[in-house]
């Protein structure tokens, strides 16, 4: 049979199994431990396995609501999680995230450029490890880039025209906000 994980015996007179175990073994191994005596001997199998200690909170280090703009790079989003748990072997994440944000499995983090216009919508990232797992749930928009330098006329501040004379004015605008499908809507002050 196996050596027992790190930190467990078998008592010889009790055959219990004691100690503190020091480390993972994780799937558990079958064990086959026999007690005997001059009358014989009697044999048992059992599954020993040691699990992790399990995550119990999870947070990223933007928030619980995150709005980003098309075209502009994200700071790294970290996870934090518990000091207690044992080391985290996976993290994930559902529904996939907004085009152009990346998601590491192995460190849970997030980074990247928004690609797309984004309606908010909830994440559930998932941490685990052998013990079990735990989760965070967040708010992510992706906003079009906000309009910038409208001008008429190569920035003239009036125009003058004479009654009954037709007019065609464009505005010139910041083409980064005509793009990623952002819809605008033009209106008159007074």
């Amino acid at each position: 049979t196996p050596a027992l994980p790190r930190g467990l015996t078998v008592n010889s007179a009790t055959c219990g199994i004691e100690g503190t175990a020091d480390s993972i073994s994780w799937p558990a191994q079958v064990y086959t431990v026999v007690a005997t005596n001059s009358g014989g001997s009697a044999t048992a199998t059992v599954a020993l396995g040691v699990k992790a200690i399990a995550p119990t909170e999870l947070s990223y280090s933007g928030g619980q609501r995150r709005v980003f703009t098309v075209g502009a790079a994200i700071a790294t989003e970290a996870p934090k999680v518990d000091m207690a748990s044992d080391a985290i072997t996976a993290y994930s994440v559902q529904p996939a995230l907004p085009a152009g944000l990346i998601f590491s499995p192995s460190q849970g983090t997030v980074t990247g450029t928004p690609e797309e216009v984004t309606p908010q919508k909830m994440y559930t990232f998932t941490a685990s490890n052998t013990g079990g797992a735990v989760t965070y749930s967040q708010l992510i928009t992706v906003n079009a880039v906000a309009p910038a330098d409208l001008s008429y006329d190569g920035g003239a501040s009036s125009i003058v025209l004479t009654l009954g004379q037709s007019v065609s004015k464009r505005p010139s605008l910041n083409s980064e906000a005509r793009s990623g499908g952002a819809v605008l809507r033009f209106s008159v002050l007074a």
